[in-house]
């Protein structure tokens, strides 16, 4: 099929692809990078990605076994309150984060909520059995 190509425009630039492969592919080679974003002169979201009408929304992923397939970090001394990731959810006792298929140990979960007690749930899809994990922020 044919791309629509339109990255020449003032406003809303953009690569148009209607078939099923992907309309862009950025490969390197050697030891550079595939696609460096910079919006050190700007205040938006150096990426904004929307997904609608899809089964996954975004899908990140490491073919390298020795390396994560994200690293999230500040590249200036931030304060301590400032966490690299944050995840919101947009409704009520909605799952903000599901983890498959791994061990996963943690130091520390940052809770931002004054006074929060809350239970996580978490479920073993291949016994079919959940456990929980209760944590409290503020409350005695």
């Amino acid at each position: 099929m044919t791309n629509l190509v339109n990255i020449w425009a003032e406003t809303n630039a953009d690569l148009i692809g209607d078939d099923s492969t992907p309309t862009l592919t950025l490969k390197n080679t050697s030891s550079g990078y595939g696609l460096s974003v910079d919006t050190t002169s700007g205040s938006g979201a150096a990426i904004d990605i929307l997904s609608d009408n899809t089964t996954t929304a975004s899908r990140i992923r490491s073919g390298a076994a020795g390396a994560p397939a994200i690293l999230a970090g500040h590249s200036v001394a931030a304060s301590a309150t400032i966490a690299p990731i944050t995840i919101a959810a947009s409704t009520a006792s909605q799952a903000v984060i599901a983890i498959q298929g791994v061990f996963m140990s943690t130091a520390s979960i940052d809770v931002s909520a004054d006074k929060t007690a809350f239970i996580i749930p978490v479920y073993h899809a291949s016994e079919q059995v959940w456990g929980y994990v209760a944590a409290s922020a503020g409350v005695q």
